[in-house]
């Protein structure tokens, strides 16, 4: 399936965009992922804390690991990588 997201900017992923990304790899995470913004804040915008957010991605994760569900996986991480390549306001690290 395309993910028309990766192609709206070939250059570049927002923090929206990637996070979209990869919440919608797996149709349990983005629903969970939802309830979790729904339930965390009045005004997701305004008030987010994306270092903090992106824990739930990681639970999800981390208890797929330990259920043994690997299926998905190929296509969530290849989606970390282009998010980590494409991704906006990222440090570089100059020599």
């Amino acid at each position: 399936m395309t993910d028309w997201l990766l192609y709206e900017n070939p250059d570049e992923i927002g923090v929206d965009a990637a996070i979209e990304i990869l919440v919608s790899t797996f149709p349990d995470l983005k629903e969970g992922w939802d309830s979790y913004i729904a339930k965390q804040y009045k005004n997701y915008i305004k008030d987010r804390l994306d270092f903090v957010d992106i824990g739930e991605v990681s639970h999800y994760i981390a208890d797929r690991i330990q259920s043994e569900k690997f299926d998905g996986f190929d296509d969530f991480f290849e989606k970390v990588e282009v998010v980590l390549g494409k991704g906006m306001n990222v440090p570089k690290i100059s020599s």
